[in-house]
């Protein structure tokens, strides 16, 4: 009886809604008691108001509010830098967490809940990203935050990134094995944490302003407790969140996802494509993904470059003007095996965006998702989506 309900007091809800509350006090208490002047705050606000047929693709239009973010950002020291992130989108949650310690010469080393390190698509900041959403295969396999520590190193020519953490503050190691044993059976069998271990390399054998050549590699090994399955959306938010590709829930040790990515910004207009394939431990599944995709500003001006974290930025913009920017993507995915039938298709964006000020931008865009779903108890089903999005975006 006392185990049973020890289990019901300390489930994973309570660890991590306690997890969160003490990081949002220490936190804040943090910036204000030992700060040494460098306090920075921050957000994004973006709104979205998407038209979709609902009697073709039985998605709803309408307005929904995509992101609320506050960023807090303090110099504790000359080299140690304290960043906390929340979200309010929803519920207000705790995203991350972490320091960053500079105190080596082109070194940096970061501890807290981080964000795992990724490919490109993934590094560039969704701020920046030329379309409403990230590629299918972006989004497809994705690592979430986690506590953990990780470590950067960089030259004029690469930059190297590694990270080791574990899954984030909500979801707790003490998560029975329901199909083993109920809960609260002194036989139960606990969940191990799934940890990660990940890497990216990137070299820039042109980084001059106006024009960048970039080229990439990362490396996902991810243990897992549970069963995996991976899905994404036609490139853009669905007010009812669905995911219209997906795969499988297979139950597997571990997998590993690598990618390749490439890049060449050349003034106003620029090139980029990502190849990523995740090879799955339980029977040898592979699934993969890639896209290609260019944006051209017509007002004239440049994207920034960060070589340190082998990233793309904001539009380097001259004062008091608005810059105007078009882009086309196409991504391909591929969620099937045969003993695992899942989903494969294809995406094409195209968006028009409006910066009106650094601070200020407006997007419209057009995504054409067509998805072959494989698991289904007859013959495979095929879907032809057309949606449309309005979306208002403002940093400060």
């Amino acid at each position: 009886m006392l185990a049973q309900a020890g289990v019901r007091l300390f489930n994973k809800e309570c660890i991590a809604m306690s997890v969160k509350k003490f990081f949002l006090v220490f936190s804040l208490l943090t910036a204000n008691l030992f700060a040494s002047g460098g306090v920075k705050w921050g957000g994004t606000f973006i709104w979205d108001n998407i038209y979709s047929d609902r009697d073709k693709t039985g998605f709803s239009s309408g307005a929904s509010l995509r992101k609320l973010d506050l960023n807090l950002n303090v110099d504790l020291l000359d080299d140690l830098n304290f960043n906390v992130d929340f979200s309010f989108a929803g519920k207000v949650d705790l995203s991350m967490i972490f320091l960053t310690y500079k105190g080596i010469k082109n070194t940096a080393f970061i501890f807290g809940q981080i964000p795992n390190v990724s490919c490109l698509e993934n590094s560039n900041s969704s701020k920046w990203v030329p379309f409403v959403e990230r590629s299918l295969v972006a989004t497809a396999f994705q690592s979430c935050f986690g506590p953990g520590v990780g470590v950067s190193h960089w030259s004029d020519l690469w930059a190297i990134k590694l990270a080791f953490r574990q899954p984030n503050f909500g979801w707790a190691a003490n998560e029975f094995d329901k199909s083993k044993n109920s809960e609260g059976d002194k036989n139960a069998k606990f969940l191990s944490d799934n940890w990660s271990l990940a890497g990216r390399l990137t070299l820039a054998p042109i980084n001059e302003e106006g024009q960048v050549l970039h080229f990439g590699g990362s490396y996902i090994y991810q243990e897992t407790a549970k069963e995996v399955e991976f899905s994404t959306s036609p490139e853009i938010k669905l007010r009812e969140n669905k995911k219209i590709f997906k795969s499988a829930k297979i139950k597997t040790k571990h997998y590993q996802v690598v990618g390749a990515e490439a890049s060449y910004l050349h003034g106003p207009v620029q090139f980029e494509g990502e190849y990523i394939s995740n090879f799955i431990e339980k029977d040898s599944v592979r699934f993969s993904g890639w896209h290609i995709q260019s944006n051209y500003i017509l007002t004239g001006e440049s994207r920034t470059y960060d070589h340190k974290n082998g990233k793309f930025g904001a539009i380097k913009m001259s004062e008091g003007k608005g810059a105007w920017q078009l882009a086309a993507r196409y991504s391909e995915i591929d969620l099937h095996n045969k003993k695992y039938p899942g989903s494969q298709g294809h995406s094409t964006s195209l968006a028009l965006n409006w910066y009106v000020n650094s601070n200020l931008r407006i997007t419209t865009s057009w995504i054409n998702s067509k998805v072959k779903n494989f698991a289904t108890e007859t013959e495979a089903v095929s879907k032809d989506y057309n949606l449309f999005d309005l979306r208002v975006q403002t940093t400060f």
